[in-house]
């Protein structure tokens, strides 16, 4: 049914947004923990591969909110009512996600190349 197609995608969209939050979670406590053992390389290598994956994760989301669109023309198509939504709310919850996608990333390789070490001192 194109109604739980269109369910699963709003699924994988969720999905690709837990791993993108896990994921950069990850990042930032790995480059805390083990950032004054690793040379600024290593760090340029660790903030490229993370934004690599972050951009990727983020196409990944717009491919499935595009997914969505179609699923949903194929429903009015096929004479069914539209799953009702609020335009607005929409548009609201877009602009949030994609301002943390584009802020979280920005904000993790700075953190990556920049960022503070853990103070060996107080343990």
């Amino acid at each position: 049914c194109i109604r739980d197609r269109i369910f699963d995608v709003y699924g994988d969209m969720y999905r690709v947004f837990e791993f993108w939050l896990t994921s950069t979670f990850a990042v930032l406590v790995a480059r805390f923990l083990a950032g004054d053992k690793l040379s600024k390389p290593m760090l340029w290598l660790l903030a490229t591969l993370y934004a690599g994956a972050a951009v990727r994760w983020a196409v990944l989301y717009i491919m499935l909110g595009d997914r969505t669109q179609v699923y949903r023309a194929r429903l009015v198509d096929s004479g069914f009512a539209d799953i009702p939504r609020e335009r607005g709310q929409i548009v609201t919850s877009e602009l949030v996600l994609y301002s943390l996608f584009f802020i979280g990333t920005i904000v993790t390789v700075h953190f990556c190349i920049r960022g503070p070490t853990a103070d060996r001192s107080r343990s």
